[in-house]
């Protein structure tokens, strides 16, 4: 069933990324996309635990950031903390 959800959900974001594309204000459009929580899927013997622990796989979650054309903002950077 987890994997059946997260193909789900991939394919419900690729559409919208692919109306959002579609659209003239693509270009202008800035996207941020996140999660709330990552997942444990086995690491330290626990399985789908987010809210009892804290280690890396539930604390570190994506961020994923797509800039309009001619962005003079802050660029996208890797950080450590």
């Amino acid at each position: 069933r987890y994997d059946a959800e997260i193909a789900w959900f991939d394919r419900e974001l690729g559409r919208l990324f692919d109306a959002l594309r579609a659209d003239p204000a693509w270009g202008a459009t800035l996207v941020l996309f996140s999660a709330d929580h990552g997942e444990s899927l086995g690491e330290h013997d626990q399985w789908f635990c987010h809210g009892e622990n804290v280690s890396r796989e539930t604390v570190h979650v994506p961020l994923v950031v797509h800039y309009p054309e001619g962005w003079s903002g802050p660029r996208a950077r890797e950080v450590d903390g």
